[in-house]
């Protein structure tokens, strides 16, 4: 016998997510985050009720969870914030997922395997913005330079 239990209210999520995104005003998109199995409360339902409530973008930990989110059906787009392995860099192209990568060795990598596969790639760059702890901390002209050789520019 567990000796105490959460009640989840996926309406409320809804709406909390609707008024979040009032609050941000149009033209803001919102990210929720449903990473760790949507911190328990089911990621999958979760990520329902939130694209059935207006989110176009969820964001996971890792390209497992993605894919666990893509084979449920959901189809807003997915940001993977974690970083990943080179040998996962196919599984983001095949599952339609957005990986948010920390180098910009990893940028051209990422696009080579995309021209390879005759697949658009579609990123993030994290960049360091001084925490000095994820993130490229290359200049703002190096950025760029490689961005502006990428497709997705």
């Amino acid at each position: 016998m567990h000796r105490s239990w959460l009640e989840v209210s996926l309406s409320q999520i809804a709406a909390n997510f609707r008024v979040i995104r009032k609050l941000a005003g149009p033209g803001v998109m919102l990210m929720p985050v449903v990473k760790a199995d949507a911190y328990r409360h089911g990621a999958v339902e979760v990520s329902r009720v939130l694209e059935e409530a207006g989110a176009r973008w969820l964001a996971v930990s890792n390209v497992y969870e993605g894919i666990a989110l893509r084979e449920s059906g959901i189809a807003s787009r997915i940001l993977v914030m974690a970083d990943f392995l080179p040998s996962s860099r196919p599984l983001f192209l095949d599952h339609d997922l957005t990986p948010a990568i920390h180098s910009l060795e990893g940028v051209r990598e990422y696009e080579r395997l995309a021209v390879s596969a005759g697949k658009a790639a579609p990123f993030h760059l994290k960049i360091d913005t001084g925490m000095g702890r994820l993130g490229t901390r290359a200049s703002a002209g190096e950025i760029l330079d490689v961005l502006g050789a990428t497709r997705a520019a």
